[in-house]
């Protein structure tokens, strides 16, 4: 499908409270793009992987969207935000400095400067085995050591003791401090995500990393837009 000029592919935008991770908690528009490198077989939002979704909006049209909610924080979701670029960086041109920006990525697309006038906050989820990706689509170190560097924090999600054990591969060999590390029970229903986490959490105690559940979840279950 060929992407109509200055035109952005959009999921939905969506104004609600950050469910996983860094942020948890806190009140945020969401900005969900359409297309992604990868597969996951757990991924839950599959249908972003489908054009007959995607809204194709003007980056100017998705700022005043953003600018029309009461919150200064905005996640840039997928999908891979990363694939958009440009575009990101065409509509934080249309928001004040004191917009704070996460954009949630799955770590397989090297980060260019985005803004001058906005810090980026990355929030990369790297793949394990378990999504079903291969290894040298879903795994590139070089890219990981670069968003390190630019102070990213990794959310690693768990299923297994096997996956438990690849992530502690990446930590090391990435070299990413425990303190920005996030681990996340896969799953999606409130009695799946209560037993892993469960498993999960005296290792995280253990290692120094941090909790991460999926409070939209045990809030909405699997709906859209929350």
């Amino acid at each position: 499908m060929k992407k109509p000029k200055t035109l952005l592919p959009v999921i939905e935008i969506f104004y609600s409270i950050q469910g996983e991770a860094f942020s948890i908690g806190k009140p945020a528009v969401f900005v969900r793009f359409g297309g992604c490198d990868l597969r996951c077989k757990f991924c839950d939002t599959k249908y972003a992987f489908e054009p007959k979704n995607w809204k194709w909006m003007k980056t100017y049209d998705i700022a005043k969207k953003i600018r029309s909610y009461p919150t200064k924080l905005v996640i840039f979701t997928g999908g891979e935000p990363l694939l958009y670029q440009n575009g990101i960086s065409k509509i934080l041109h249309y928001l004040p400095k004191k917009y704070k920006i996460e954009i949630e990525t799955n770590g397989t697309i090297w980060p260019f400067p985005i803004s001058m006038r906005h810090k980026i906050q990355y929030n990369v989820s790297s793949k394990l085995e378990s999504s079903g990706n291969l290894k040298s689509a879903r795994y590139k170190p070089e890219i990981l050591k670069e968003f390190n560097r630019l102070g990213a924090i990794f959310k690693f999600v768990i299923q297994t003791e096997k996956d438990w054990k690849e992530m502690e591969k990446i930590i090391k060999e990435i070299k990413i401090p425990p303190e920005r590390v996030w681990v996340m029970p896969e799953g999606t229903s409130i009695k799946v995500l209560k037993k892993r986490s469960l498993w999960l959490i005296p290792k995280i105690k253990k290692k120094g990393y941090n909790y991460s559940p999926r409070l939209q979840i045990w809030l909405w279950g699997k709906k859209r837009g929350v």
